[in-house]
């Protein structure tokens, strides 16, 4: 019987991991050293009084869903990376550097 489990034990890689959590708190870590010294990190007013970096946090929008895929890429589930290859080839930049890739090797022959 064959099945379609990963067979392979998981290796994990450590800076993967540390990457995805720091892409994931970024925009975080960004609020807090621009805000000014008594001002309030979470304020997104910019000409207020106390004014902050929060509109900054708004990113974690993007960066947590992102630096989560990152971690369970670290974690060397091969699942997790047939999953984000496949997410990568529905997306235009991957033709766009197949498109280069081909019209360099073309121009080499």
């Amino acid at each position: 019987m064959s099945s379609n489990k990963d067979t392979e034990k998981p290796k994990a890689s450590l800076w993967l991991i540390l990457l995805g959590v720091l892409i994931a708190v970024l925009p975080i870590a960004i609020a807090i050293i621009i805000t000014p010294p008594g001002g309030n990190p979470l304020s997104e007013c910019g000409t207020c009084e106390g004014a902050g970096g929060g509109a900054v946090i708004w990113y974690t929008l993007f960066t947590i869903p992102l630096g989560l895929f990152v971690v369970a890429s670290g974690f060397g589930s091969n699942t997790a990376k047939r999953i984000g290859l496949a997410l990568l080839k529905r997306t235009i930049l991957y033709y766009v550097v197949i498109v280069i890739r081909d019209a360099l090797k073309k121009r080499g022959q």
